[in-house]
């Protein structure tokens, strides 16, 4: 993985001694999971909840929300009812 790559699509910058260390933890991270794709899981029963409570789910219903202009105020930027935000990708 670029470290470069994603530190620009993250907008930091990152010095050379922490392109090295962050390069070292992702390769680390990338490394683990590869691991973890060779492990022996066709025995195991997928898991569908990691509580034991069973979940009550609310009735899903559309209501106004009461603080949005609030919100909207605090916005670096807005146009009508949106939030305006720089691109990400170029």
């Amino acid at each position: 993985m670029d470290v470069e790559k994603v530190a620009r699509l993250a907008r930091i910058e990152l010095n050379a001694p922490e392109k090295v260390l962050y390069q070292q933890n992702m390769d680390d991270i990338l490394r683990a999971f590869e691991n973890l794709q060779h492990l022996p899981t066709g025995q195991v029963q997928p898991l569908y909840n990691l509580q034991e409570d069973e979940v009550s789910f609310r009735e899903d219903v559309a209501e106004m929300w009461q603080q949005q202009k609030r919100a909207m105020q605090q916005a670096p930027s807005t146009q009508g009812s949106l939030y305006r935000v720089p691109p990400v990708v170029s």
